[in-house]
């Protein structure tokens, strides 16, 4: 899908992987599972319990010290869910397989999954930044997570990509060490998200490319409107909600 509003050329790129597709549709039975399992003993309170405890706790007049904990254990597995698929969607494996994983069944499932995972979103990443290198266009990569950043950074050394990286909030670097990143004349700089709500000037890099999907959209205006001109590319799998696209 492509538009072009403001001299600024969008384009959504929708990728197939049967393996994100796979594990997308085991988390979301597990968590729904999860919300069920709540709903059991709550079958009045018709909100999502998971966004904010203390509001469920008080909702629902939990008081026993038993109940708090069990909310809170099916909280917890619910954040860990959806952290799953979040670092699955940057095509970030080793990092779910190191951090995530544990002697459940669910675990278990998951792993037979990740163990013939392909990487097509970072694939095609790579076929992207080597056509734009091509044409001379300065490109910057957004990926949401520092690991995830990490490992996209040494995979484009190991290709033979000249690359730098950014992660984090502008306030772990000085005005002059972000300005020394555009001065380099660099051509391409991996960075995390964060770095898109802060005060990176975005104008020197002719094409933006965002590995994953975008909800709050106040980093959506920070990010777009310190764009003149150039492109915005958008990874994204078919499983992925168009609801948190940048377009």
């Amino acid at each position: 899908d492509k538009a072009k509003e403001n001299k600024i050329d969008r384009v959504i790129i929708k990728l197939q992987n049967p393996s994100y597709s796979l594990l997308n549709e085991l988390i979301s039975k597990e968590t729904g599972r999860l919300v069920a399992i709540f709903k059991q003993e709550h079958p009045n309170f018709n909100e999502f319990p998971f966004s904010n405890i203390n509001y469920t706790i008080k909702a629902c007049n939990i008081t026993n010290q038993e109940e708090i904990k069990k909310l809170e254990g099916l909280r917890d597995r619910y954040i860990k869910l959806k952290n799953i698929i979040r670092f699955a969607e940057e095509d970030n494996i080793e990092h779910i397989m190191e951090r995530f994983l544990d002697n459940s069944e669910i675990s278990a499932k998951i792993y037979k999954i990740l163990q013939n995972y392909e990487k097509v979103k970072t694939k095609e990443l790579i076929r992207i930044i080597k056509e734009e290198i091509y044409l001379s266009r300065p490109v910057l990569v957004f990926t949401q997570f520092r690991d995830s950043a990490e490992l996209l950074y040494k995979l484009l050394k190991k290709e033979g990509i000249d690359a730098k990286m950014l992660v984090g909030g502008i306030y772990e670097y000085p005005s002059y060490e972000l300005e020394s990143f555009i001065l380099d004349k660099i051509k391409v700089l991996v960075a995390t998200i964060d770095m898109a709500g802060e005060s990176l000037n975005l104008q020197y890099f002719r094409t933006i490319v965002v590995c994953n999907t975008i909800n709050d959209n106040f980093k959506k205006r920070q990010l777009e409107g310190r764009i003149r001109g150039g492109k915005v590319i958008q990874l994204l799998y078919f499983s992925s909600s168009d609801k948190g696209t940048i377009l």
